[in-house]
């Protein structure tokens, strides 16, 4: 009879009980709340910004060689439009990857563009109605690029966008903020 009574002990130590729970429980919130206290911040809102630019910067760069077709960029402290060169004119670029932005308030934006490739624009005309849209940038077939260095800033942090003649992008971390 001793084997029932082994029996029904071995039936009543199955599971655990309530306080093993609320004690394993306890542990993994407090491994939880170490590793989020520890874990490095997420991407500000400036370096999602500069990235997003220059991905679209070197889709743009590859896009103008793969098409063999001019592509453009209007880019200020404001935002950015891309553009494609259809029939003589410039048209806003049809593609997901080349749409208009505009850039956050919360931060600065500061536009350099290389003095010799400034010299050698025309100037924007006008008509009665409509804009003669001539974009300061330019995606050439060959690879060639319009250089521009582009800086965001917040109260943290700088980032900086370097887009040189080859159509190389370069992103950068320029430290911390003033």
């Amino acid at each position: 009879m001793t084997t029932g009574c082994n029996h029904n002990a071995v039936r009543r130590q199955r599971g655990f009980s309530l306080v093993e729970l609320l004690v394993v429980m306890a542990l993994a919130a407090m491994v939880a709340g170490i590793v989020v206290i520890n874990a490095p911040p997420g991407r500000s809102d400036v370096r999602r910004t500069a990235e997003r630019l220059a991905a679209r910067l070197d889709f743009a760069a590859q896009e103008a060689v793969t098409s063999g077709a001019l592509v453009g960029l209007r880019l200020d402290e404001e935002g950015y439009a891309f553009f494609d060169y259809q029939r003589g004119e410039w048209k806003p670029a049809t593609s997901e990857r080349l749409k208009t932005e505009r850039f956050p308030a919360e931060f600065s934006v500061a536009v350099t563009r290389d003095a010799a490739a400034k010299k050698n624009e025309p100037e924007e005309k006008q008509t009665e109605n409509e804009t003669i849209i001539r974009p300061e940038l330019r995606f050439l077939p060959t690879g060639e690029t319009t250089p521009v260095t582009v800086v965001f800033q917040d109260r943290r942090e700088i980032w900086r966008i370097t887009l040189d003649g080859a159509g190389k992008v370069e992103v950068s971390d320029d430290g911390e903020g003033a």
